[in-house]
Protein backbone atom coordinates (compact mmCIF):
# COMPACT_ATOMS: atom_id res chain seq x y z
CA UNK A 1 0.00 0.00 0.00
CA UNK A 2 1.05 3.69 -0.94
CA UNK A 3 2.95 5.19 1.94
CA UNK A 4 0.68 8.59 1.87
CA UNK A 5 -2.56 6.20 2.56
CA UNK A 6 -2.38 5.93 5.59
CA UNK A 7 -4.92 6.27 8.61
CA UNK A 8 -3.67 9.17 10.76
CA UNK A 9 -4.78 8.16 14.68
CA UNK A 10 -5.22 11.71 14.99
CA UNK A 11 -8.07 11.38 12.62
CA UNK A 12 -11.53 11.06 14.26
CA UNK A 13 -15.40 11.62 12.93
CA UNK A 14 -16.85 14.82 13.87
CA UNK A 15 -19.98 14.57 15.98
CA UNK A 16 -22.58 17.37 13.94
CA UNK A 17 -22.33 19.62 16.92
CA UNK A 18 -18.40 20.09 16.79
CA UNK A 19 -19.21 20.46 12.55
CA UNK A 20 -21.40 23.31 13.30
CA UNK A 21 -18.55 24.49 15.80
CA UNK A 22 -16.35 24.83 12.85
CA UNK A 23 -18.54 26.04 10.22
CA UNK A 24 -21.31 28.70 10.05
CA UNK A 25 -24.57 26.79 10.19
CA UNK A 26 -28.14 27.61 9.00
CA UNK A 27 -31.48 25.90 10.23
CA UNK A 28 -31.33 23.62 7.04
CA UNK A 29 -28.31 22.60 7.54
CA UNK A 30 -29.74 19.57 9.54
CA UNK A 31 -30.97 18.78 6.48
CA UNK A 32 -29.90 16.18 3.70
CA UNK A 33 -30.71 14.10 0.46
CA UNK A 34 -31.12 10.81 0.43
CA UNK A 35 -29.50 8.60 -2.17
CA UNK A 36 -29.74 4.90 -1.95
CA UNK A 37 -26.69 2.63 -3.22
CA UNK A 38 -29.95 0.93 -5.55
CA UNK A 39 -30.89 4.14 -6.69
CA UNK A 40 -27.25 5.19 -7.42
CA UNK A 41 -26.36 1.86 -9.33
CA UNK A 42 -29.90 2.44 -11.39
CA UNK A 43 -28.46 2.69 -14.96
CA UNK A 44 -31.20 5.25 -15.73
CA UNK A 45 -30.55 7.32 -13.01
CA UNK A 46 -26.60 7.68 -13.85
CA UNK A 47 -27.83 8.50 -17.23
CA UNK A 48 -29.99 11.37 -16.31
CA UNK A 49 -27.58 12.53 -13.88
CA UNK A 50 -24.18 11.66 -15.05
CA UNK A 51 -21.01 14.00 -14.91
CA UNK A 52 -18.48 14.48 -11.56
CA UNK A 53 -21.01 14.22 -9.26
CA UNK A 54 -22.50 10.81 -11.14
CA UNK A 55 -18.81 9.36 -11.31
CA UNK A 56 -18.12 10.28 -7.28
CA UNK A 57 -21.74 8.00 -6.35
CA UNK A 58 -20.79 5.62 -8.38
CA UNK A 59 -17.28 4.95 -6.52
CA UNK A 60 -18.92 5.35 -2.76
CA UNK A 61 -22.21 3.07 -4.45
CA UNK A 62 -19.34 0.49 -5.09
CA UNK A 63 -17.20 0.90 -1.78
CA UNK A 64 -15.82 -2.54 -0.60
CA UNK A 65 -17.42 -3.22 2.64
CA UNK A 66 -17.43 -7.14 2.67
CA UNK A 67 -15.45 -10.36 1.75
CA UNK A 68 -15.95 -11.17 -2.50
CA UNK A 69 -15.31 -14.17 -4.17
CA UNK A 70 -13.55 -12.50 -7.37
CA UNK A 71 -11.34 -10.25 -4.82
CA UNK A 72 -7.97 -10.65 -6.68
CA UNK A 73 -6.45 -7.39 -5.43
CA UNK A 74 -7.61 -8.54 -1.59
CA UNK A 75 -9.24 -4.79 -1.21
CA UNK A 76 -11.60 -5.67 1.97
CA UNK A 77 -8.14 -7.40 3.48
CA UNK A 78 -6.30 -4.11 2.45
CA UNK A 79 -8.35 -1.32 2.71
CA UNK A 80 -12.07 -2.23 4.84
CA UNK A 81 -10.42 -3.63 7.29
CA UNK A 82 -8.24 -1.57 8.09
CA UNK A 83 -10.57 1.42 8.20
CA UNK A 84 -10.46 2.75 4.54
CA UNK A 85 -13.91 3.13 2.48
CA UNK A 86 -12.27 1.84 -0.92
CA UNK A 87 -13.85 1.10 -3.97
CA UNK A 88 -11.95 -0.01 -7.07
CA UNK A 89 -13.46 0.12 -10.77
CA UNK A 90 -11.25 -0.01 -14.15
CA UNK A 91 -11.93 3.07 -16.31
CA UNK A 92 -13.21 1.35 -19.12
CA UNK A 93 -16.12 -0.29 -16.65
CA UNK A 94 -16.62 3.47 -14.76
CA UNK A 95 -16.47 4.90 -18.93
CA UNK A 96 -19.69 2.70 -19.55
CA UNK A 97 -21.35 3.09 -16.11
CA UNK A 98 -21.50 6.76 -15.86
CA UNK A 99 -21.27 7.72 -19.61
CA UNK A 100 -18.23 9.62 -19.65
CA UNK A 101 -15.02 9.63 -21.42
CA UNK A 102 -12.20 8.27 -19.89
CA UNK A 103 -9.95 11.17 -20.16
CA UNK A 104 -12.76 13.27 -18.69
CA UNK A 105 -13.22 10.35 -16.27
CA UNK A 106 -9.25 10.32 -15.11
CA UNK A 107 -9.18 14.32 -15.01
CA UNK A 108 -11.78 14.26 -12.34
CA UNK A 109 -10.31 11.76 -10.27
CA UNK A 110 -6.88 14.07 -10.66
CA UNK A 111 -8.61 16.83 -9.54
CA UNK A 112 -10.33 15.06 -6.54
CA UNK A 113 -6.65 13.53 -5.33
CA UNK A 114 -5.15 17.15 -5.65
CA UNK A 115 -8.00 18.69 -3.96
CA UNK A 116 -8.24 15.95 -0.85
CA UNK A 117 -11.69 14.44 -1.71
CA UNK A 118 -10.06 11.07 -3.03
CA UNK A 119 -7.01 9.22 -2.06
CA UNK A 120 -5.99 6.73 -4.27
CA UNK A 121 -3.59 3.67 -4.65
CA UNK A 122 -2.57 1.34 -7.72
CA UNK A 123 -2.28 -2.46 -7.03
CA UNK A 124 -0.70 -5.07 -9.35
CA UNK A 125 1.86 -4.81 -12.09
CA UNK A 126 3.05 -1.25 -13.37
CA UNK A 127 1.00 -0.65 -16.66
CA UNK A 128 -2.06 -3.66 -15.96
CA UNK A 129 -2.59 -2.41 -12.05
CA UNK A 130 -5.72 -1.33 -11.43
CA UNK A 131 -6.65 1.35 -9.09
CA UNK A 132 -8.25 1.44 -5.84
CA UNK A 133 -9.89 4.75 -5.20
CA UNK A 134 -10.19 5.71 -1.15
CA UNK A 135 -13.15 7.67 -0.51
CA UNK A 136 -12.77 7.75 3.71
CA UNK A 137 -12.15 6.08 6.94
CA UNK A 138 -14.61 3.82 8.76
CA UNK A 139 -14.75 3.30 12.72
CA UNK A 140 -16.46 2.24 15.68
CA UNK A 141 -17.51 5.13 17.79
CA UNK A 142 -19.25 4.16 21.29
CA UNK A 143 -20.16 0.31 19.62
CA UNK A 144 -21.64 2.58 16.29
CA UNK A 145 -19.77 1.84 13.22
CA UNK A 146 -19.65 5.33 11.68
CA UNK A 147 -18.32 6.76 7.90
CA UNK A 148 -16.45 9.80 7.10
CA UNK A 149 -15.56 11.09 3.71
CA UNK A 150 -12.80 12.85 2.58
CA UNK A 151 -15.70 14.91 0.83
CA UNK A 152 -16.97 16.03 4.09
CA UNK A 153 -13.64 17.03 5.42
CA UNK A 154 -13.19 19.30 2.29
CA UNK A 155 -16.86 20.99 2.16
CA UNK A 156 -18.70 20.94 5.41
Amino acid sequence: MNDLIKFNNNQRLLSVVEVNKIKNSYAGDKFFMKKTRSMIRNKEYRKMFNGPGGLYEYLWANIIRAEMKNDIYSIYNKYYNKGFLASSCSFRKLSKECHMDKNTIKSHIDAWEKRGVIKKDKLGQKNRGQYIYILGTWQYLNGVKSERLYLEDEFE
